[in-house]
Parts: C-alpha cells; structure tokens; sequence
C-alpha cells in the first residue's frame, strides 16, 4: 500500500482541477524513489514481511512522534516493505526508514517488537521518540504475497464499507466519534478533518471535531487555542471565549521563553493584534542569531493567514525568511500570503533564496516555481517541476501543480503521448502512468486513460484524484454504477478538494439531486475568495446550482437543468481547469501546534 501524505495533516494544503479549476490539486502522492519497488507496483514480495493496507493512521501516529523530539516531518511514504521519511531539524536533513523487525539491516538503531527502526545520519533522539511511539500502536505486517490488493470495484480503499459498521455512508460526513475509538485519534488527523468540515461549511461537524479534540488533548494551550479559532471563524462568540480565556489560563504552566511567544499566538486569536505584532517584535529582537528559535515563530504566521490578516502574515513571513534563511514554514508560509495578496513579484528574491538554499525541499522549490508561474513565467516552471519529478520528487503538491500548468493550456496529443510513452517504457513507472491516464482523459480517450489509471491505482490508492478521474471516464462512458462507487471512495477519504463534491454533484444530479445541491455548494465553499481558483468555471457552477434548486422535483433534473453538450462543455472545462492550492493547508494544520 504505497503512500505518501502530501503533509496535508502530516502537512496540510493544495486543490487543483479535474471536475477541477485551479492547479490540479489532487495530483497524487508518491514514493521518493525514482523506480517503485516490486510491490508499489502490486507485485507481490515472496517471502517479504509488508503493512497491512490499513495501517496509515498508526503509521502516521508513529511518525508524528519525531516533533516531541524537535524535528519537523518533511514527506512520508510507504514503498514496497518500508515506510521512508523525511525530517529537518534547524538546517540538519535526517532520514528515517522502518522495517519489520526481521528485515531490518544490522545497523538499525531502534528495534521493538513490531519495527525497526533505521536513522540516516544517526539522530538517536529522534530514533527513542518514534520507538517509544510504536510501543503504544498496534502495526500490522502480513507476508508480502499475502497482502491484499485493491479491489476494482468493491469496499473502499481504507476498508470494505460494506464490512465496516463504522465507515461513513454515501454522502455522509465521518463521525468524530469513530475517529475517536480507533486508537489512536491523533491531533493531526482530527484538525485535518475539523478543517475540512469548516472549508465545506458543515458546522456540526466541526463542533463535534473540537469536543473529540478537547477531551483527548484539552490540557494543552495549542488544543484551546485551535478551538477557540475555529469557533472564532464559525461566529461561535460564547464557545470561543471559553476556550481562549481556557488557552490563557494554561500559559503559566509554561516556560518564560515559551510562555511569552503562546501568549503572543493566543492573543492573535483574541484579536488583540497590535499586542501580539508588538510581543513577537519583541521576540523576534531577542532571537536574533539563533535561526532555530526564530523560524519557529512561523507558527504566528499560519495563525496571521488563518484569520485572513495576509498583509501582517507576508511582513512577519519575511522578517522569518531573512533573519533565518534555511527556515523552510518561511517560505511556504510568506509564498501563501504573498499569493492570496497579489504579491508575487515582491516575494520572490525571497523564494528564490529559498529554493537555492533548500534545493531538494521539493516543496520550497515548488512554492518557487508555482510563484514564477503566477508572475507568467510558465515555461520556467514547468521546467523546474519536471526536473524534480526527474530527480525523484514525487509529492502531491509538486505533481499538482505540473498537472496544473499542462491542463491550464492546450493538452496536446504529443503531450499525452510522451507520458504514455514513459509508462510504456516501465511499467513499474506509477507517476508516468497517472499522468498519461489524466492527460489521455483530456483528450476524450477515456477507456485507455483508464487502463493507465488503474496501474496508478496500485500504488496510489489514498490520493482521491485517481478516483475522480477514473469516476468521470466511467461517467462519460456511460457506467453510472461504477462512477459512483469510484466518486464515493475519493469522498470517505476525506480530502478537503473541492473537485471532489463537484464531480459527485455532476454523477447523482439524476438519482438524489439534494444530494448534488449541498456538494455544489460544499464546491463552492471550498472555493470562495481563492485567488488561485478558476473563476469562469465557479460562476458556471453557482448558475447551476440556481438552476438544479429550481428543477428538483423534474422527471430527469439534469435535463431540466441543461443540455447535454452544455453539461459536457462543463465538465471538460472543469476538469481542465483546476480548483485551488490545497497543498498548502494540510502543512498548516500539522505543525502549527508545535511550532
């Protein structure tokens, strides 16, 4: 089960377009290696000790282990019989890879009964924090031939939803409270999904989220702080000074260092903003020479960005990035802000510093190159892009923002071709297929886009953009039971892309048009106020939904609502577009709490 969190929740943010309109935001994640692994490719590995296929949440839980020790999670992935990670502590790289304890090398330097654990360079505290973590979670391995495979048209990629009284129906929200009872519910996994329902507007379902959140975690500043954001963001005035007022009254159990910088955070919640730029002004002066403390003021500025204050986020962004040039939140956080406000071309001697700097951060060097792309440097960007899929890599916010560029001008044949070519030319070459699948399926040619979509799937099988795209060629070809089957499993897993509820709106608009009704307007509150959205295709939308809410009793709503070729026009151009730049907020919400 090959997979690689894009840090969404093990790094949160970046939508794109497929029933999409911005960069291609799902574009799948993927192992750092250059050549998948014998089973990325659903090969099985005779004799070979590999996960289970549901063990992403204790992997996850494992590896988040490594911030109690100070280090910050770049990328993970699970190729073949490992898991391989990434993780930057102030300017040191080390990487992590975890084994079943019988396959591990002689110089591991971890072991417990369930993994081994091997750390290049040697970061010994590092190696205690994530064993002393898997001592506490259960990991499943099987034989390698043994492992199950995705299923083509049954169960779900996390489960047979037919089997599991526990996973979600059709077009329902999770429960936070079964996210609760499978040990264990990690802060990551549970803002991650609290972000979701707030972008999709789905209150209830965020409240529930921050009450799983309190009482799990309910001790700390970070957990009272979040709650009181989000209840700030949602108008809940009652709930949000509780928990503020809460977030406050635990700052004195901390440090004087660490108590003054939490002070400052909480009071950028409270709205106190004039107090907060003048505390970490302060800060910023006392840390001036130690790079490590100062990049980890980046978390003021997610805060900043959350709450919309983007002039105020860019200038402290800035001051980070300059005073602590290898800070890597630095540049992601001052590339967003400079986004949102049109700003470019001011921040991009910073970025470009940046991405020098850092060149295999992939996602320093991306921010780069998608700012060089905003400023109209195109062929630019798509020349850095390639280059690092060449080099090996391969997360989601990389490949969606390549995706994005190929589908924001013409796909051309020869376009299409040179990808086919290259899966051709390897058929353990996962990456190369997903992107002649996609770039096949803007050209109409839906069953082979298909046949290079389902080698993806072997090894991408928690990236939802597979899924979209596999669901739309079925739809165009009319197989309207597997369309949703397929739209369904990107929907339980639980991506805040708004393409997703698009795409399912487009499928069931005949068979449960309410349904099609709350996911356009789910797409559209995923999509509002984003510069990074194509706006021609979010207006087209809202125009139909007007339309869909007037012909809801209709014998056939879709017919009421439009022709057939202008629902097609649609679609293709939605697909082509792209929706928004998710990337960045999965890497929002894993760090701000420790940062």
């Amino acid at each position: 089960m090959p997979t690689r969190w894009p840090l969404r929740a093990l790094s949160v943010l970046a939508l794109l377009g497929l029933c999409p309109e911005a960069r291609p935001a799902g574009a799948p994640s993927s192992p750092p290696a250059a050549t998948a692994s014998p089973a990325a490719t659903g090969a099985p590995l005779p004799g070979g000790w590999v996960l289970s296929p549901d063990q992403e949440v204790s992997i996850r839980t494992i590896l988040a282990a490594g911030g109690r020790a100070g280090y910050t999670l770049v990328e993970a992935s699970i190729v073949g019989d490992e898991v391989r990670a990434t993780y930057r502590k102030g300017g040191k790289t080390v990487r992590v890879r975890l084994r079943h304890p019988s396959k591990a090398d002689t110089g591991a330097v971890e072991r417990t009964p369930s993994v081994a654990i091997e750390v290049v360079p040697q970061a010994r505290d590092l190696a205690r924090a994530l064993a002393q973590e898997s001592q506490s979670v259960e990991l499943r391995w099987v034989k390698g031939a043994e492992a199950p495979r995705v299923q083509d048209d049954e169960g779900d990629p996390r489960g047979d939803p037919e089997g599991d009284p526990e996973q979600p129906r059709e077009g329902e929200p999770e429960d936070p409270a079964t996210v609760a009872r499978r040990p264990p519910a990690s802060p990551d996994e549970i803002l991650f999904k609290a972000q979701h329902a707030l972008e999709t507007r789905d209150f209830d379902v965020v409240r529930r989220w921050l009450r799983a959140l309190l009482d799990a975690y309910g001790d700390a500043v970070w957990a009272q702080r979040e709650a009181a954001l989000y209840h700030r963001r949602m108008g809940d005035q009652e709930a949000f000074r509780t928990a503020i007022d809460a977030a406050d009254a635990r700052l004195a159990e901390l440090p004087e260092a660490r108590r003054r910088y939490e002070a400052a955070r909480n009071a950028i919640v409270r709205g106190d903003l004039k107090g907060a730029m003048a505390a970490l002004d302060a800060l910023l002066e006392a840390a001036k020479g130690d790079a490590d403390t100062v990049c980890g003021m980046a978390g003021a500025v997610r805060d900043l960005l959350r709450l919309e204050e983007d002039g105020k986020a860019f200038d402290l962004a800035s001051r980070i990035a300059e005073a602590a040039p290898g800070c890597r939140e630095a540049y992601l956080t001052l590339a967003e802000a400079a986004r949102r406000l049109r700003r470019s071309k001011e921040a991009l001697p910073l970025l470009r510093a940046g991405a020098e700097r850092l060149p295999e951060d992939s996602a320093v060097v991306t921010q780069y190159a998608d700012t060089l792309k905003n400023l109209g440097q195109r062929e630019k960007a798509i020349a850095i892009f390639e280059d690092l899929v060449a080099r090996g890599h391969h997360d989601p916010s990389l490949l969606g923002s390549l995706l994005g560029l190929y589908t924001r001008q013409r796909v051309t044949q020869a376009l299409a071709e040179s990808w086919r070519r290259k899966a051709d030319a390897d058929p353990g070459d996962f990456i190369a297929a997903f992107f002649a699948g996609v770039l096949l399926h803007y050209r109409g040619a839906y069953d082979q886009s298909n046949r290079y979509l389902e080698r993806a799937r072997r090894v991408l099988t928690t990236e939802p953009r597979v899924y979209i795209y596999l669901a739309m060629n079925h739809f165009h070809l009319g197989d309207q039971e597997q369309a949703r089957r397929l739209i369904e499993r990107a929907v339980r897993l639980g991506h805040a892309d708004p393409d997703v509820y698009y795409c399912r709106a487009e499928i069931v608009i005949d068979e449960d048009p309410k349904l099609a009704i709350r996911d356009m307007e789910r797409y559209l509150a995923l999509t509002e106020g984003r510069i990074d959205v194509f706006e021609p295709k979010q207006a087209k939308v809202a125009a139909k939904l007007e339309r869909l809410r007037a012909c809801v009793g209709a014998r056939v709503p879709s017919e009421c609502v439009a022709t057939a070729q202008r629902t097609q026009g649609l679609l293709y151009g939605a697909l082509a577009a792209g929706a928004v730049v998710l990337g960045a907020l999965g890497f929002f919400l894993l760090r701000r709490r420790r940062s």
